[in-house]
């Protein structure tokens, strides 16, 4: 007869190896630490996501720059002296990997996000009106993002309060009444003329720009001194013989006035103006902008200088103290030989009512004078100048126009003085 087995499921029979089920267990270990992987990965996944969109707030230390501009009414009266563009720290509410990516691309562009500020009438201290410079303070959260300052949508973008403290300063343009200096730009000599060079008598000028640098040029009676670019009349007069082909004694004549245009020298920051007076009375004048100027040159032919000489009387002025004494002067001669150039007019004016030789010791004292007691003379005392001394001349300047032969030559020293000594009896 047939015996069948019957088997529990999940019992060991009697006579069963346990080997058999240490392997199988085994098998199933693996599995087992694999689930745990993958479930560690995806919470680290979920965790890291969750992480870059979490709003956080960061801030960025002058990542951004604010910029200052003046409103189309300020312009034209006002400058701006301190820095028109600003850093500005950031306060950023978003994803931390937005936050993150947008602050990678303003370390390569700090420019790329920016603030204006424009500054209106408003913005001026109520006094601005009588001051050369006035502050302006900024309210940072009336800051705009500048046109061009585009940020990601997800991104809160705001300046920074309480951050620093924003002022920008701004000047005043002023307007000044000008001259021109020709003193050093007019230059040359035209042989056998005499030449004076002058601004053309309607000229009218001022000038208008920041206070600061019209001070730095202000001259005589508080007005702007300008100038212009160098003119030598010589190489003036020169071009016009050659090109009105005619010499120029004849372009020239006897005393003429010729013009000329000159440049006027530019100055940073400041427009030269020319007022032109109304033609109708009481009418308003207008004001145009400038950069040249008419010159006006007064040419005059000189006359002939001639040689002349002769000997004038030698006066010696005595101060009082050697006055009193009654001093002598010894060892001088009684009259000098002058030689002068003077017109050729002049000629008969060159006497003694016209000039005068003098030695001036009017104003010397004893100590300016060695004195000494010859021997063998009882009571008489003779004294030596300590210093140089010249002859001086006095000139009549209305009759004698004089030229002298010499460089150094002056009325007050017109030749040394040798030998000069005074004498006096005690």
């Amino acid at each position: 007869m047939n015996t069948g087995a019957t088997t529990v499921s999940g019992t060991r029979p009697a006579n069963a190896s346990r080997r058999g089920e240490t392997r199988a267990t085994g098998r199933r270990l693996p599995m087992n630490i694999s689930v745990h992987v993958v479930l560690i990965t995806l919470a680290v996944l979920v965790w890291w996501i969750a992480r870059d969109m979490v709003s956080v707030t960061r801030t960025l230390r002058d990542a951004s720059r604010l910029k200052f501009e003046l409103s189309e009414e300020l312009k034209a009266d006002w400058r701006v002296t301190s820095a028109l563009v600003v850093p500005v720290s950031l306060d950023v509410t978003g994803p931390t990997k937005r936050i993150n990516e947008f602050a990678s691309e303003l370390d390569a562009n700090p420019g790329r996000y920016s603030f204006s500020y424009r500054i209106d009438p408003e913005n001026l201290p109520p006094d601005a009106g009588s001051k050369r410079i006035v502050v302006v303070r900024v309210d940072l959260l009336q800051l705009k993002p500048a046109a061009e300052g585009g940020a990601p949508a997800e991104l809160n973008i705001r300046p920074l309060t309480g951050d620093r403290a924003y002022e920008v300063t701004l000047e005043a343009y002023v307007t000044r009444r000008a001259y021109v200096d020709l003193s050093t730009s007019v230059v040359g000599e035209v042989s056998g003329y005499t030449w004076k060079a002058m601004i053309a008598p309607d000229t009218a000028l001022q000038v208008r720009g920041p206070a600061s640098k019209l001070d730095s040029i202000i001259g005589a009676n508080e007005m702007a001194r300008l100038t212009i670019s160098k003119l030598d009349v010589g190489e003036f007069i020169s071009n016009k013989s050659i090109t009105l082909n005619k010499p120029v004694d004849e372009v020239l004549g006897q005393d003429s006035k010729h013009s000329t245009i000159a440049s006027l020298v530019p100055r940073e920051d400041v427009v030269f103006q020319q007022v032109i007076a109304s033609e109708t009375p009481g009418g308003t004048s207008k004001v145009q902008t400038a950069t040249q100027v008419a010159v006006e040159i007064h040419f005059t032919r000189q006359q002939d200088f001639v040689q002349v000489d002769s000997r004038f009387p030698v006066n010696v002025l005595l101060p009082n103290w050697l006055v009193q004494r009654g001093a002598r002067v010894r060892d001088l001669e009684d009259d000098l030989q002058v030689t002068l150039r003077v017109l050729a007019s002049q000629r008969a004016n060159f006497t003694e009512r016209n000039l005068r030789v003098v030695i001036d010791l009017s104003q010397m004292k004893d100590t300016d004078f060695t004195i000494e007691a010859p021997e063998g003379g009882a009571g008489l005392f003779r004294a030596k100048p300590k210093t140089q001394l010249y002859y001086s001349l006095i000139i009549n300047r209305e009759r004698l126009t004089p030229k002298y032969p010499g460089e150094g030559i002056t009325d007050e020293r017109y030749l040394q003085v040798s030998g000069l000594s005074l004498e006096w009896t005690q």
